[in-house]
């Protein structure tokens, strides 16, 4: 089944790179720079969403699914180690944040709590 350059180029540019080639290389040079003039991607605005944003976004905007997932990896991975870096850095000050009460200082307040009960208990 054999399909022309245009409709494996729809059918996804990356996705079919390979076929696109094969069959571009069989095409005069006059067609060949007639379909990259059509079919050509920008490469302004993804960078400056990549450089702006981040995650992936303007490879996903130029339709590049391997590209945009690569680069939503490594940001996320960069974030990732942001935020552990930043709560080392800070000395465990996020866990007190969230988690106030530790387990010894809840034990405590639990033994205090029965010894008074059980002294009340005793007095009636």
């Amino acid at each position: 089944m054999k399909h022309s350059i245009e409709e494996l180029i729809k059918g996804g540019l990356f996705k079919n790179k390979m076929l696109i080639s094969q069959q571009a290389a069989l095409l005069p040079e006059a067609q060949r720079l007639m379909l990259q003039e059509r079919y050509s991607l920008g490469y302004v605005k993804p960078i400056l969403f990549n450089s702006l944003l981040g995650f992936g976004i303007g490879n996903f905007i130029n339709k590049d699914r391997v590209g945009g997932i690569t680069h939503a990896v490594i940001d996320s991975l960069a974030v990732g180690t942001i935020v552990i870096a930043g709560s080392v850095y800070m000395g465990g000050v996020l866990t007190e944040i969230f988690a106030p009460t530790d387990f010894c200082s809840s034990r405590a307040r639990w033994k205090k709590k029965q010894k008074l009960y059980s002294h009340q208990l005793s007095k009636q």
